[in-house]
């Protein structure tokens, strides 16, 4: 019985052993990529001062790959980023259908279809693009809303985004509303 007892315990100190010397192995192995001049702990690292951008460059990053746009009155539907083989591009809007009496999305890169009951508060658009490349920050549609009388806060929101390319691959995209 105490030869089991010793085996057991010169297995469990043998097993300590070498979990200790493995946490070291790592810790070693972290220090030196991330505190110690190799590129790969270079590109780890930041600096509170390197990651400071003034606000318009914040909020420039950090857009969605398609967004609405208030100017002027207006509401666009924009994108932030380059989008190449454009064959159409697909996404629904959500709203409250009882503050917006009217809806309406006009393309000016495509044909516009509107698939859904119109003005149910969730209607799927598809844009038939007559272009092939769509530069950064350009207009993709115009979205035409009336409100009701006496409502003074609604939101449209953007779902469910896509964009098919010339090859028939389909490439989700994020995206976010608007408040009004």
């Amino acid at each position: 019985m105490i030869d089991f007892l010793k085996k057991y315990q010169n297995k469990k100190f043998v097993k300590n052993t070498y979990f200790i010397v493995g946490a070291f192995v790592v810790a070693f192995a972290l220090n030196l990529l991330i505190f110690e001049s190799m590129n790969f702990g270079q590109n780890l690292k930041t600096s509170v001062l390197d990651s400071q951008n003034t606000l318009e460059q914040q909020t420039e990053d950090k857009k969605a790959d398609i967004y609405i746009e208030e100017q002027n009155g207006k509401l666009f539907l924009k994108n932030s980023k380059e989008i190449s083989d454009l064959q159409s591009i697909s996404f629904s809007l959500v709203y409250d259908n009882s503050s917006i009496e009217n809806l309406e999305v006009n393309s000016t890169i495509g044909e516009t279809q509107i698939i859904g009951e119109k003005w149910s508060g969730i209607e799927t658009v598809i844009i038939n693009a007559n272009v092939e490349n769509i530069e950064k920050n350009s207009i993709l549609a115009e979205i035409k809303i009336q409100k009701k009388e006496n409502i003074a806060f609604t939101a449209i929101n953007l779902t469910n985004a896509n964009f098919i390319d010339k090859q028939e691959n389909i490439f989700n995209l994020t995206t976010s509303g608007i408040s009004l």
